[in-house]
């Protein structure tokens, strides 16, 4: 669980994903786990490490397939269920240091989604708390410098 993390906090992403629907009356917004690496080697221990934890298989997907010539080939598991949410993320959480904070709010929101399944309202409809925790995953997942508090006192202090 140690690894697997390790590799979420270096190559993988947690978060949320905003879809609009037309025919719908919010986006749709659903979790969002994934690992990418160009060595299979590594997503295959991955894969199967959160196979055991789900127990559903998870697809190995090819994501580059039209690359540059002299570019390795990347591959990508992931996991975007409230299901899997709630299976995976509390074994890593102790683990995680880089991607802890998204981790902790994507397993909030997930676990308030699944709550709502059997609800005379759908699981999927569209809160303000959801909103909250979408933008904030966004935020944290935003490519660029980390503006932490410990970054910042770091370049204060050089």
């Amino acid at each position: 669980l140690a690894w697997v993390a390790g590799i979420v906090d270096g190559e993988g992403t947690i978060g949320v994903h905003r879809t609009n629907v037309k025919s719908q009356k919010h986006p749709y917004l659903r979790p969002h786990f994934q690992i990418a690496n160009t060595d299979l080697r590594i997503l295959e221990k991955a894969r199967s490490i959160v196979t055991a934890i789900t127990g559903k298989v998870h697809n190995l997907i090819v994501t580059n397939d039209k690359r540059p010539e002299n570019h390795k080939c990347g591959y990508r598991i992931a996991a975007n269920t409230q299901s899997d949410m709630i299976l995976i993320l509390p074994l890593l959480l102790p683990f995680l240091v880089g991607k802890r904070e998204q981790a902790e709010l994507v397993l909030e929101f997930s676990k308030r989604r699944m709550s709502r399944i059997g609800s005379a309202k759908h699981w999927y409809e569209f809160k303000e708390s959801d909103e909250v925790i979408y933008s904030r995953c966004t935020q944290l997942n935003r490519r660029g410098e980390t503006q932490s508090a410990e970054v910042i006192e770091l370049k204060r202090s050089a």
